[in-house]
């Protein structure tokens, strides 16, 4: 019999929120007040003894008090990197900080509850697709191919395979489908080869929906697949909720209008927010600091470009990268993961030092933030309530 868990454990408890100051350490901070924990800064902890100490692992090395004169204190290191210090610390979240993810950890540090002790969650229900769709997978990786193609077909879409961009251009023109998913590099011919010569075939094959499958999904690999002609793209390792999403978005819309119809109609892209984490946060926080935080996210969004534009243009990549850094994190934890995708995109041309990249990189920043904020405007309620 398992005893009973607590679902909250602040309750007359101080925690150290060591992270970088933004919208997302805000929402942090309140998400902890929500568990009835007192939230005080580093500096705050030197007077009285924090019960935990919730560290972002970007501020280890300027954290102003060390582990061994906390060593009464219980540490937990978060975000993207954070699990490199799962030796050194009491705890670990690698990657946002999502409700679910605290209370378990916290259950782990406080009262030592480790995933085996956990009561079993049930296995949630599967969506059902619109309509069966028949989908061209286009992937040479066996592997990949074999769960790709469980999940079309668990979903009740039917799955035709081909190994490189040759054999999909090939099947592409000798049966109708309603969708292609293409792999990027494949031998042979590529996914944008094979998606330029697919866009080439004549009638009916020519319309064909084409969505990319890449690990790289940095805004220049984007705006390669558009001019390639492809109408979508789904980042790697691919999952049913990935491919859901993005099959009944194109589901609806079906084939292309005419060959050369532009791939860029969504006023907000599909991948642009992370769903699941918005509905989690908007659950947790209420509609009303919600809402607070996206709006001072933009704001504060707005000015650390003018810092990226200004560190750029004065050849400061030092500084353009801390903004980039902050703008992430905070992107981040209000889960809009196309900025964050947009800001390590120009943080690697900054570091490769590509001049003439970071042009474009920064554009595409400026146009994946323009999204966010069409997302957030009133008159855009269809597609808020679709995104949360």
């Amino acid at each position: 019999v398992h005893a009973p868990r607590r679902t909250s454990f602040g309750a007359g408890r101080r925690v150290v929120l060591a992270a970088p100051s933004g919208p997302g350490r805000e929402a942090l901070a309140a998400l902890l007040a929500s568990q009835g924990f007192t939230v005080v800064k580093p500096d705050g902890a030197r007077r009285d003894r924090a019960d935990l100490a919730l560290v972002h692992h970007s501020v280890l090395p300027k954290a102003r008090f060390s582990r061994r004169a906390a060593a009464a204190t219980p540490w937990i290191v978060f975000g993207f990197g954070a699990g490199r210090h799962a030796g050194a610390v009491d705890g670990v979240i690698d990657g946002a900080v999502k409700p679910s993810h605290l209370a378990a950890t916290l259950a782990e540090v406080f009262d030592g509850v480790v995933a085996a002790d956990r009561p079993a969650r049930p296995r949630p229900q599967l969506q059902a697709p619109a309509r069966k769709l028949r989908v061209l997978l286009v992937d040479d990786n066996h592997v990949n191919q074999r769960v790709a193609a469980r999940i079309l077909q668990r979903m009740g879409h039917e799955a035709d395979l081909a190994g490189d961009g040759v054999e999909a251009v090939v099947q592409a023109q000798a049966r109708r489908y309603d969708l292609v998913l293409m792999d990027m590099q494949m031998p042979r011919m590529d996914g944008l080869e094979a998606t330029r010569a697919i866009r080439a075939l004549p009638g009916e094959a020519s319309r064909v929906r084409i969505v990319a499958m890449t690990a790289n999904a940095f805004s220049s690999d984007r705006d390669a697949c558009f001019a390639a002609g492809m109408d979508d793209f789904v980042g790697k390792p691919v999952n049913r909720n990935k491919l859901f999403t993005v099959l009944e978005l194109w589901s609806e819309r079906g084939p292309r209008a005419v060959p050369g119809e532009s791939a860029l109609a969504p006023a907000v892209r599909p991948d642009l927010i992370d769903r699941e984490q918005l509905k989690v946060l908007r659950d947790e926080l209420g509609d009303e600091m919600l809402e607070e935080l996206l709006g001072s996210f933009l704001t504060s969004a707005t000015e650390l470009m003018r810092q990226i534009e200004a560190a750029l243009a004065g050849g400061d990549h030092g500084a353009a990268d801390e903004s980039l850094h902050r703008l992430k994190g905070s992107a981040l934890t209000l889960s809009f993961a196309g900025v964050a995708d947009a800001c390590d995109n120009l943080r690697t041309v900054i570091c490769d030092d590509k001049a003439v990249d970071a042009g474009a990189a920064l554009a595409g920043l400026l146009r994946t933030l323009q999204g966010c904020d069409e997302l957030l405007q009133p008159k855009d309620e269809q597609a808020r309530a679709a995104a949360a």
